[in-house]
């Protein structure tokens, strides 16, 4: 009888290594051994329960309304042109002097994050 293939894809041979202190190692040590389970199902384990942290940045929320208000601004403007009423355009040629003004606010954003 032949031996079994091995499913290469699912063959662990890479090595992961990482740093920790004494008091980890052994916390670690006891805690695989108490559970029965290997260090690679510990690490399995910590991954299934651990969320990752959602980072929030305060400069981020600015720009993200400031956006909206771009977006916004470029429907009405697509709507007010595509309508061919002339009070429609001239209210399109105020939302684009608008618009340059976001834009200008934005890179002077742009600007303070760099």
């Amino acid at each position: 009888m032949p031996r079994p293939r091995i499913d290469k894809d699912n063959l662990r041979s890479k090595v992961l290594t990482f740093r920790c202190t004494l008091v980890d190692a052994k916390d670690i040590k006891l805690y695989c051994k108490s559970h029965k389970i290997g260090l690679l199902d510990l690490v399995f384990l910590g991954m299934k329960r651990a969320k990752p942290k959602q980072v929030s940045y305060p400069i981020l929320k600015g720009i993200k309304t400031e956006l909206y208000r771009i977006g916004n601004n470029l429907n009405q403007l697509s709507k007010a042109l595509n309508s061919g009423n002339k009070t429609a355009r001239i209210l399109a040629s105020a939302r684009i002097k608008e618009l340059q003004e976001l834009r200008d606010q934005l890179n002077q954003i742009n600007e303070q994050i760099k």
